[in-house]
């Protein structure tokens, strides 16, 4: 029998994550977003394309490459928001109920620099 001792390693997960390259996600995005200017802007300025990307605070909990604020946007899973594909969707989502009016401050800095 196979015996595991205490203080020993953990064992290798089979299924250990791998990192999405940040020009697939960019490429979802192109695909999904018919302003992929500026929703490409906004990810990079919310997260760096970082789908774990994380900010918890007192006032939200926002999460993925979208930073998707699960307080202000309860309907969607907190944990399912680190999937690229479920943060994208949502992404969708909020962006045709409300424009850009949760990633303001992002879509500024990126006017701005024009």
């Amino acid at each position: 029998p196979y015996v595991i001792e205490k203080n020993s390693p953990p064992a290798l997960s089979l299924q250990a994550e791998v990192a999405i390259p940040k020009t697939i996600i960019e490429d979802k995005i192109r695909s999904i977003f018919p302003n992929d200017e500026q929703m490409l802007a906004i990810a990079w300025c919310e997260s760096g394309m970082n789908p774990k990307a994380k900010n918890i605070t007192a006032r939200e909990h926002s999460v993925g490459i979208f930073q998707i604020n699960s307080t202000a946007h309860p309907e969607y899973d907190r944990k399912l928001l680190e999937d690229v594909d479920y943060n994208l969707s949502a992404a969708f989502d909020i962006w045709k109920n409300e424009g850009f009016g949760a990633w303001k401050n992002c879509l500024n800095k990126h006017l701005a620099k024009r």
